[in-house]
């Protein structure tokens, strides 16, 4: 693994459940401190359908990096067709029942780990936020099993916190994109220093035309359900932070 990674994907201990819902092999991905010099910011892509997992009508790239304090994620958003929303809705209303991009990231001790608890955060073209944990204990959202949310104030997830909130959000029309920089406290994780530590995550936006959704996501199962709560967990990706060397060690960390 390369020097200063935060994040790498691996099926883990939830394959059995990845395979039901046909969830592709992930793929490795390392993650870097922001702004570190001589390395690439990673990225992700929205591209898969749910359900079909066809090549998604309106793709996004996220770059992910990190800091001291924080996870930092850049959401560019393109071909995006209608920028429906609600406008009287406010942090924490449902904005997922239109136009947002998503994230679900949970921090956990080895990769081997199934949790039942993750954030969830969304953010619309209009800077509407939504952030909360998920309580999950089934793991796929098991019908008559336990399900709630617990939400967090747009001041307690932003990073810093004395910001409003925790994302910032700009429109293109003529070139039909919307790009979004959020920055989420790692103090929410219980996460103190981010070397070493490990992540799931999965990344996820939908469109609106006022009526109906369509849903992308970076890596999709089979079925549609939001929350995600069964392609979060059966599409494993997991972030790990590594410290970053000097310049002049540009040794391999595995």
């Amino acid at each position: 693994m390369i020097a200063s990674t935060i994040l790498s994907i691996a099926a883990a201990a939830t394959i059995a459940t990845a395979q039901t819902l046909n969830c592709p092999k992930p793929n490795v991905v390392p993650i870097y401190r922001c702004n570190a010099q001589g390395v690439t910011t990673a990225t992700v892509q929205i591209a898969q359908t749910l359900g079909d997992r066809s090549l998604f009508v309106a793709p996004s790239t996220v770059s992910i990096c990190y800091t001291d304090n924080a996870i930092k994620l850049n959401f560019l958003n393109t071909k995006e067709p209608y920028y429906a929303v609600n406008p009287a809705y406010g942090h924490n209303d449902n904005i997922w029942e239109q136009t947002v991009a998503e994230a679900f990231i949970v921090n956990v001790p080895s990769f081997d780990v199934d949790p039942t608890t993750y954030l969830e955060f969304e953010v619309s073209p209009t800077n509407q936020t939504y952030s909360a944990f998920i309580y999950n204990p089934s793991k796929v959202r098991t019908p008559g099993t336990p399900f709630d949310h617990f939400f967090i104030a747009a001041r307690t997830a932003a990073a810093p916190v004395s910001t409003e909130s925790p994302a910032a959000t700009t429109t293109n029309k003529a070139q039909k994109t919307w790009t979004s920089d959020v920055s989420l406290p790692l103090a929410l994780f219980n996460v103190n220093r981010p070397a070493g530590t490990v992540w799931r995550a999965n990344f996820f936006r939908t469109t609106f035309d006022g009526k109906d959704q369509t849903y992308g996501a970076w890596n999709a199962p089979n079925v549609i359900s939001f929350p995600p709560s069964s392609m979060f967990w059966n599409s494993p990706v997991l972030l790990r932070t590594v410290s970053m060397p000097s310049l002049r060690d540009r040794r391999l960390f595995t």
